[in-house]
């Protein structure tokens, strides 16, 4: 397994476990000490004590020092028992999947006694913050394409925090002033690079800006080539594509301002097969690849139901042009869930769903070359990839 993917693809299950206690902090060292926690139990990576293979190909220096900012020197460290990846990580100021990059590690869970880990003992992700803002961080540090990052800051004194990255406006969520968060969302489509961040903090009556560098990384989606009927190439018109993207991204950022899942996302449906993975990039009859695919495809037939994969309300529930009948429901900080193609529509607009209650049934309507259920994650009305979301 990748080193980033293995460190990427559980992000989203580490934040639907832990987002919600970052809003209760009574004082910075909470909130300090809960940055520890969370890197422990989220990576944990106990020494074993026979040595195993951990190595791969080596990344290159144009790599290295694109993910690691430049320092002074390598350090090395020894493993001792009872070490583990993230508590070193800790130690020594380094994020689990820097540490992992840099000892060109495959397999995080396989550490043994003796063995010698590179260091490099570098700057913080942003070394200087003004007042209020005591610490911030990145979790991942790097954000792949059409995935997500939590971005959270420590305050020293009451403030309001609201960002701007990649021209979506974020809103930062917590009921004391001792800690905020925000779920930052990176379109599939962005340009590998480094971004800036626009961060508002609003205090005392007055306003301060501040601009912080965030890296995006490539992800490397594949193509597919689709052959639609002549029917349903008349839905390839981009007025159509544009009226029914505005619907869902409006509904999407009518959000309630509180986190309604606990934990991963469960299936939408009882047996899971995957017929096409998000972010493949698609033509359509002999065209361009200039779309991509929005979500992920269950295979299911119109006998079989669908269900929430987490509390929340719903926002929309009906048929459009090219996703069919379509139910979507607000999880809370602009998290949503969509559930399209559906044959059957059984929930309406502001009914509460808990996780597993039935929505409707799988299908073929809309733009579709056979019965399945899509199901997409939107954040801010972004799509993202509903992998990160689901249990493993």
């Amino acid at each position: 397994m990748n080193p980033s993917n293995y460190q990427t693809n559980r992000v989203i299950r580490f934040v639907n476990r832990n987002l919600q206690p970052i809003f209760n902090f009574r004082n910075l060292r909470e909130f300090k000490v809960w940055l520890l926690f969370m890197s422990l139990i989220c990576h944990f990576s106990m020494a074993q004590s026979n040595p195993s293979d951990t190595t791969t190909e080596a990344l290159s220096d144009e790599t290295l020092s694109a993910v690691l900012p430049e320092s002074d020197a390598l350090e090395s460290y020894e493993v001792v028992a009872g070490d583990s990846l993230s508590a070193i990580a800790v130690r020594f100021g380094l994020s689990l999947e820097e540490l992992i990059h840099l000892n060109n590690i495959t397999n995080p869970n396989q550490l043994y006694v003796g063995q010698v880990l590179k260091l490099r003992l570098k700057p913080p992700l942003w070394p200087e913050l003004p007042v209020p803002l005591v610490l911030g961080r990145l979790e991942p540090p790097l954000i792949s394409q059409g995935h997500v990052a939590i971005l959270s800051f420590g305050l020293s004194k009451t403030a309001n925090l609201s960002a701007q990255f990649l021209g979506t406006n974020y809103h930062f969520y917590a009921p004391n002033p001792t800690s905020q968060a925000a779920i930052l969302a990176v379109p599939v489509l962005t340009e590998p690079g480094i971004y800036e961040l626009d961060l508002a903090i609003e205090q005392a009556g007055q306003t301060q800006k501040l601009k912080l560098p965030i890296q995006v990384i490539a992800n490397n989606y594949q193509k597919e080539s689709i052959t639609l009927t002549y029917e349903s190439s008349n839905l390839l018109d981009a007025d159509i594509s544009a009226r029914e993207t505005a619907k869902l991204e409006g509904a999407c950022q009518n959000f309630k301002p509180e986190q309604r899942w606990q934990d991963a996302f469960a299936s939408p449906v009882e047996s899971v097969y995957i017929t096409s993975e998000f972010g493949i990039l698609r033509s359509y009859n002999g065209g361009p690849y200039n779309s991509f695919h929005r979500g992920l495809d269950f295979r299911a037939n119109a006998t079989i139901p669908i269900f929430a994969v987490a509390d929340g309300t719903v926002v929309l529930a009906e048929a459009l042009d090219i996703r069919g009948n379509t139910v979507l429901i607000d999880h809370g900080l602009g998290v949503c869930s969509g559930y399209m193609h559906l044959s059957q529509i059984d929930v309406a607009v502001g009914d509460e769903l808990k996780t597993g209650d039935q929505l409707g049934y799988a299908g073929d309507t809309g733009m579709v070359t056979g019965p399945h259920l899509h199901l997409e994650v939107r954040v801010m009305g972004i799509p993202v990839n509903p992998a990160q979301w689901l249990e493993p």
